[in-house]
């Protein structure tokens, strides 16, 4: 049975000639958090400039708090569920990866762009370390949400240049060469599934077995995999 790919975003980042994209949420404390599971085509930076929340991309749950900065590559299901009930504010610049690779297939896009945006090499980076580099790569983010923001004479040229450092910021940030690493492609598409069956049919009773039955897995399979997988 071939497997659709439902919960892509229905938004447009930028637009043909600047596909590029700048947003701001603040919630106030006991908000529901609004950031549904989705993917894009674009590559996303998330950064949190206040409190914490709960995150996922793909199979991989975390928690990702003030200070760090997360790169989703592109394709790649994300979402939040749960922002511990405290006040939130996030940033998260959106691009095309287009907009940063120049001449196609040169040194920069083989040697840089490529291995860090692969999906080989897994579906995002989250960066946290307490140094320099990382407080650099996050100030640079602010700037960049900021020039996207005021819309001044000349911004775009700043946003690419901005984006390119925040580029080399995470590079320095990596530990020694990029390496492919293995990601639970089954768990990523089950989970898929799952959040694709819940949102087609919000508006009904879904019980267990009718899960099951759609997923073509027991439901003590189903159970067991629901008490892993926080969705």
């Amino acid at each position: 049975m071939k497997i659709s790919r439902p919960l892509r975003e229905n938004r447009q980042h930028g637009d043909l000639l600047f596909p590029v994209s700048a947003y701001e949420t603040k919630m106030e404390q006991d908000f529901e958090m609004p950031l549904s599971y989705h993917w894009h085509p674009e590559i996303e930076i998330f950064f949190i400039t206040s409190g914490k929340a709960n995150f996922q991309v793909e199979a991989e749950p975390f928690i990702i708090e003030e200070g760090d900065v997360l790169l989703i590559k592109p394709n790649a299901l994300h979402g939040s569920h749960d922002c511990f009930g405290t006040q939130l504010e996030f940033r998260a610049v959106v691009f095309d990866y287009s907009f940063l690779s120049g001449m196609a297939n040169d040194r920069i896009e083989q040697k840089y762009l490529n291995p860090l945006f692969s999906e080989e090499q897994g579906h995002f980076i989250l960066l946290r370390e307490k140094n320099s580099i990382q407080k650099a790569l996050f100030e640079m983010l602010n700037k960049t949400f900021f020039v996207f923001d005021e819309k001044e004479k000349g911004y775009e040229v700043l946003v690419r240049a901005y984006l390119l450092q925040v580029v080399y910021d995470i590079l320095m940030l990596q530990k020694g060469e990029i390496k492919p690493v293995k990601t639970n492609t089954r768990k990523s598409e089950m989970i898929r599934k799952i959040v694709g069956f819940v949102e087609e049919n919000h508006t009904q009773r879904i019980v267990l077995n009718s899960l099951a039955a759609y997923l073509s897995v027991s439901e003590g399979y189903l159970c067991r995999f629901l008490k892993i997988i926080s969705i």
